[in-house]
């Protein structure tokens, strides 16, 4: 009777085990990552803050900066006066993001999108 008891609830345990790391896996799958590319609040981001650095030479841009909403696994930039092209980002700090651009003028710059995904 005894052995029976044990069996029973080491059963019991194991049971509980594997439903509570069921539950947890089923509510991380639940939630879709967030995405987002465009202007303002797409689907998940929102850029804030968006501010362009001159390096040496002020008719060039040398660098994107902005904020995200929220954190992001990557991030990437295109402009209209660099198309067909895309500019990887780097996380620096927090939900601060920044861009290193190569020849883009300052001129030549009216749009930007901002691409990220989590």
């Amino acid at each position: 009777m005894a052995k029976l008891i044990k069996s029973l609830i080491l059963c019991l345990f194991a049971a509980g085990i594997f439903f509570a790391v069921q539950g947890q896996a089923s509510s991380a799958a639940a939630q879709p990552p967030r995405r987002g590319e465009g202007v303002g609040l797409i689907s998940g981001y929102q850029v804030r803050g968006l501010r362009y650095r001159l390096g040496g030479d002020p008719a060039l841009i040398d660098a994107l900066e902005f904020e995200l909403d929220g954190p992001a696994g990557q991030a990437q930039v295109s402009l209209d006066a660099a198309p067909g092209r895309s500019f990887p980002c780097r996380n620096t700090s927090g939900f601060h993001w920044e861009c290193p651009l190569e020849g883009v003028g300052t001129g030549e710059a009216s749009q930007v999108w901002v691409s990220a995904s989590g």
